[in-house]
């Protein structure tokens, strides 16, 4: 049985994804999750901070994904699982991803999270391994363009995504 915490967080997980953060009033969740307003506030101080809530246990997710990708040692296979990881959005992530999206188009300043930190930096080690002369630039121009077709996935703007997964892979002969 789901306990009243985790039903105000997959309520509010659903309600801003569908209605947005802005839309979405802490009295509208309490009805969705079935549990009262003040029961909100017990748990989380704002709806901001159920949302920073919502935020790092995605984060935390990912970091664990992530530490699959940058456990790897050998060049090709760490881009080639890299790679998968930003074309494959597992279900019980896309709702984060879809989250994340809007608030980052809303909120003035984003900082990028930890296993993003981590991600770039097995990155960089990457294409210096490769020898690549200006590792820091391709690392910078793969990230960006990931990240760009994930936040087109997500918002379904790309169609195709296994084209580009595979134009990705070819340019890297991965």
């Amino acid at each position: 049985m789901i306990d009243r915490k985790e039903k105000i967080v997959q309520a509010s997980m659903q309600l801003f994804v569908e209605r947005g953060f802005h839309n979405t009033s802490t009295r509208i969740i309490a009805e969705e999750a079935g549990v009262s307003e003040g029961l909100i506030f017990r748990h989380f101080r704002s709806k901001d901070s159920l949302l920073d809530f919502l935020l790092q246990q995605g984060a935390d997710e990912m970091y664990q994904a992530v530490a699959e990708v940058i456990s790897e040692h050998e060049p090709k296979v760490f881009f080639s699982k890299l790679v998968d990881s930003f074309f494959v959005i597992p279900l019980d992530r896309f709702d984060y991803w879809r989250l994340r999206s809007q608030i980052q188009s809303i909120r003035s300043e984003w900082e990028p999270e930890e296993w993003e930190r981590y991600l770039r930096k097995g990155m960089l080690r990457m294409f210096k391994e490769m020898g690549f002369s200006k590792f820091e630039h391709e690392a910078e121009l793969l990230y960006q363009s990931l990240s760009g077709i994930r936040e087109g996935i997500v918002r379904g703007q790309i169609h195709e995504p296994e084209a580009l997964r595979e134009l990705v892979k070819k340019k890297y002969r991965l």
